[in-house]
């Protein structure tokens, strides 16, 4: 769980995703919204293709009171309302990632945190 704007979301953290994406849902929250000069298709986890015309530069989120700043197109996703993808994998690479306890260890700054994935199965 994380928040933008001071509303709750669920993070997806996808290998899988070349790109971060937030639910077009909170487009109208999050300030910055600017269209893209040339959208873009994206293949979703279905195999179907939506249009994307729409990012936010530079969105401020938070997860587990630590703040980050992504470049987060936007898209009417399913279940989640926020996908990190290798964009942001790759701005905290490299990283340890213990996939038996969900938990997720990154530089911030000039320290390392833990982030702890959900419990549930």
């Amino acid at each position: 769980m994380g928040e933008i704007q001071g509303r709750p979301i669920l993070v997806l953290i996808d290998s899988g995703s070349s790109h971060s994406f937030l639910h077009s849902s909170f487009a109208s929250v999050v300030p910055g919204v600017r269209s893209l000069s040339v959208p873009s298709v994206v293949t979703v986890a279905d195999g179907s293709s939506i249009q994307c015309s729409s990012e936010i530069p530079n969105a401020e989120w938070s997860v587990q009171g630590f703040k980050f700043h992504s470049t987060l197109k936007l898209l009417p996703i399913g279940s989640f309302d926020l996908i990190l993808g290798m964009d942001w994998l790759q701005a905290f690479s490299p990283m340890k990632v213990d996939c038996t306890h969900k938990i997720m260890t990154i530089s911030y700054g000039s320290r390392h945190i833990t982030l702890q994935g959900s419990q549930d199965d």
